[in-house]
């Protein structure tokens, strides 16, 4: 069991145990504080959900809800039993559903005003035979993908909505490439490990309906000389204990 300022987390039996790349895109992720309903795709524990939420309430907004899905049947009913012990039970929902699942049964008027995703990423590496970690952690392109993510937001994005996903260094620049023909990116954090370090992970935000103009860049580190850095902390001291 994971305990954060506002909620806990419990992973058991979840195909994607809870980590830092879920941390940091719960913390960073941009948000207006308005957002009416977001979606949080690949859910696995739920604590994306449960940050973006405590993120929301914190800014006032008591009107907001949440779908979050996940193809790992076991992860979205555990998820959903997190959701249930939250202080923001009746604004979260979790399903078993594939992307796919979701794209089929919304009707045309249903829109996000933020979709947020820790998406599979591997994509030619070889494959945990356990075949549920390996579907949470390989990219395929009838399943959860950066690449589907795009289309999915493409039909389903609010007008000013966004997308933002943390995916590793190389696919990231490969989807903000491959990602601006269809939806423009807004913002590039990258993150290193310390300072010496190249960057490992990237998040990645992208608007619908924006002009396609040069993205905001920033940086993060997380620690130096053993210790976590200012920055670090200042991002996740609402939800962390340290």
């Amino acid at each position: 069991m994971f305990r954060f300022k506002q909620f806990s987390v419990n992973n058991d039996g979840t195909a994607f145990k809870v980590g830092t790349d879920a941390v940091l895109l719960g913390a960073s992720a941009s948000i207006t504080g308005s957002e009416r309903r977001f979606l949080d795709a690949g859910t696995g524990t739920g604590i994306i959900g449960l940050m973006i939420a405590q993120r929301l309430n914190d800014a006032g907004n008591c009107s907001f809800f949440a779908d979050a899905i996940d193809a790992d049947a076991a992860s979205a009913s555990i998820a959903a039993e997190n959701f249930a012990a939250s202080p923001w039970a009746s604004r979260l929902q979790a399903k078993h559903l594939t992307l796919s699942d979701l794209d089929s049964i919304l009707a045309d008027g249903d829109k996000y005003d933020l979709i947020v995703s820790n998406p599979p990423y591997f994509e030619n590496s070889l494959r945990n035979p356990d075949l549920r970690r390996s579907a949470a952690r390989h990219s395929s392109e009838e399943g959860l993908s950066w690449r589907t993510l795009v289309d999915f937001a493409l039909k389903h994005l609010a007008p000013g909505g966004r997308l933002a996903m943390i995916l590793p260094a190389d696919i990231a620049s490969k989807a903000a490439s491959s990602a601006t023909e269809k939806l423009p990116v807004i913002r590039i954090l990258s993150i290193k490990t310390s300072p010496r370090r190249p960057v490992t992970r990237v998040v990645l935000e992208l608007e619908s309906g924006s002009i396609v103009k040069e993205p905001q860049e920033e940086c993060l580190t997380i620690q130096e000389n053993g210790v976590y850095t200012p920055a670090y902390l200042s991002l996740t001291e609402p939800f962390h204990v340290f």
